[in-house]
């Protein structure tokens, strides 16, 4: 097998084809040091090699424009990385990569989720607590965060009932119910919500 052909390419690696079938490309440095050149020949365990090369190089390229448009957790940064056709060997390579440059940080990215949640969405500690583990982080990091959020949740939880029930067209149980449904889907604790609502004068709702 020989390498055929040596391409430099618009994303500024090099396409490399081997008996004028393209294999994969890499970038200029690894060019060098493997002191790769057209007319080479080849065999399959070079070829894998380049290939897990190209791999994890283009992993890495995806994951910093992945990264560069907004935080991840680590295990939303590998899953989609795969869905862009990265073997799994190559994007656990690129996630380590990136964690231990501090771009990947499963802490600080659960600690800016939870402030984005309670401060701005206004969710309940359970949504948020589902969330994140449907993001891969760890249960320690979750309770250490919501640790403190009951201040918070309270707060919240007064602030939208209270504006529910302004605007709510007449205070009866059917009414009342439906906006304890939309509250229990944010991620309110039932009794909570009730309590919240009968401070706010629910309680007194026409039969």
């Amino acid at each position: 097998m020989i390498i055929t052909n040596l391409k430099f390419n618009k994303k500024g690696t090099f396409d490399i084809y081997v008996d004028d079938v393209y294999i994969c490309d890499i970038d200029d440095e690894t060019v060098y040091k493997m002191s790769i050149k057209k007319g080479d020949e080849v065999s399959e365990e070079f070829l894998s090699e380049i290939k897990n090369i190209s791999q994890v190089q283009g992993a890495k390229r995806a994951g910093a424009r992945m990264l560069s448009a907004s935080m991840k957790s680590r295990y939303d940064f590998e899953i989609k990385l795969v869905q862009k056709g990265f073997d799994k060997g190559a994007v656990k390579q690129a996630a380590d990569f990136f964690e231990e440059k501090g771009f990947l940080n499963d802490a600080a990215y659960a600690k800016a989720f939870v402030a984005d949640a309670l401060t701005l969405k206004k969710q309940g500690a359970a949504k948020i607590r589902m969330t994140l583990k449907s993001k891969g982080i760890s249960g320690d990091i979750i309770d250490a965060l919501l640790a403190d959020a009951d201040e918070a949740e309270e707060e919240n939880l007064k602030t939208i009932v209270e504006k529910e029930m302004a605007r709510m067209p007449v205070r009866d149980k059917k009414h009342v119910d439906k906006l304890k449904r939309k509250l229990y889907s944010r991620g309110y604790e039932i009794g909570d919500i009730t309590s919240a609502i009968n401070e706010a004068g629910g309680e007194n709702f026409e039969k």
